[in-house]
This record gives structure tokens, sequence and C-alpha cells, in this order.
């Protein structure tokens, strides 16, 4: 969300990962909802407005310039329609987890989850109340390279003990996988 509040549906839901956008540099983005709900924060762009009119700070992306039908392939910042927002941090994190699935197709939803947070980095910037804290965005900083390298890990599940007719216990891993090309 881009209301500057607390987090709302569906990113406060049960298994949905909530994303809040920083800015240029490190700090809570302006915009950003917030929220002891978020998973971590991603880049998100902000956008001041500099003497001239144009929005400072905002991301550059991949556009198609057709306004009716497929048009051209450009990168913009166009000033008509400013990018910035939660609507780019959420997806640069999804597809933080595209790349962690990549490595480990197996990765159930919940390694992900705790994968993306212990991989973060830390928070860098930030001033007075816009200062990022777990509190308010979450484990860290989206960081993709530590993300990626956790995925590698193998994730162990194991069904809960079952005992046997003798006294003994029975225990099922059964569930646990490793990364792509790994045994």
């Amino acid at each position: 969300g881009n209301e500057a509040e607390a987090i709302l549906e569906p990113a406060n839901c049960p298994d949905v990962a909530g994303v809040v956008a920083v800015d240029q540099d490190g700090a809570l983005a302006d915009h950003s909802n917030r929220g002891p709900e978020a998973l971590l924060a991603a880049p998100g762009g902000n956008c001041y407005y500099d003497r001239a009119g144009g929005c400072d700070y905002q991301l550059t992306t991949a556009t198609n310039l057709g306004l009716r039908q497929p048009g051209g392939a450009a990168c913009t910042t166009a000033n008509l329609d400013p990018t910035f927002g939660t609507s780019f941090a959420s997806p640069i994190a999804a597809g933080v987890a595209a790349l962690m699935l990549g490595v480990h197709p197996d990765l159930q939803p919940e390694a992900i989850y705790r994968r993306l947070s212990q991989g973060s980095a830390p928070f860098i910037g930030g001033f007075g109340s816009q200062t990022c804290t777990t509190a308010l965005c979450g484990a860290g900083m989206l960081d993709a390279r530590n993300a990626a390298e956790l995925a590698s890990l193998p994730q162990v599940r194991i069904v809960m003990p079952q005992r046997t007719d003798d006294g003994r216990y029975s225990i099922d891993g059964s569930y646990s996988s490793a990364a792509a090309g790994r045994t």
C-alpha cells in the first residue's frame, strides 16, 4: 500500500509476505505502508519534485510505448506516470523468491519467507521518523544474493515422530529436499 499507514489486505493476511518500500537512501519511503506484519523492505523509489516539476528518485522501468496497441519498448522514468511505490517493491521481492525457486524448486513458502528474512541486509538509511526498524519495515532490506545462497541449503522437513509397537520412535524425513542438482 502507498497510503503511509498500517499494512492492509492482502499484505497483512496469514501466509502473505508483506513488503515495505524504501527510498533511494534506504529509508522508509514516505508513501509506503508499514508495520509489524512486514516481512522485509525492498526498493520502491520515491518522488521529490524538483524546481522544474520533475520527479526525482524514481525507478527506471521497462515499458511499452503503445497507447491502444503494442508499441515500441523503452526504459522510462516518465514524469507523467511516476515510477515509484510498493507496486515496485513487492514484485522485486517476488522476483527474488522466483530466483530462489530456480535454485531450489522444492522450497515451501514458509522456507522462502524464512530465508528471505534471514538473508536480508540491515537497514542503512533514514532520518527521524523515516528510519526503518524491524517493527516498521520487517527483518531488513531485501538482499538477492544472500537469499539465493540461502536457497541452496537443504530444506529439512520432519514429520512428527510416530511411536512403534515396541516403544521406539520412527522419524520420517522423506519430505526433505536438496537444491537443484544436489543430493
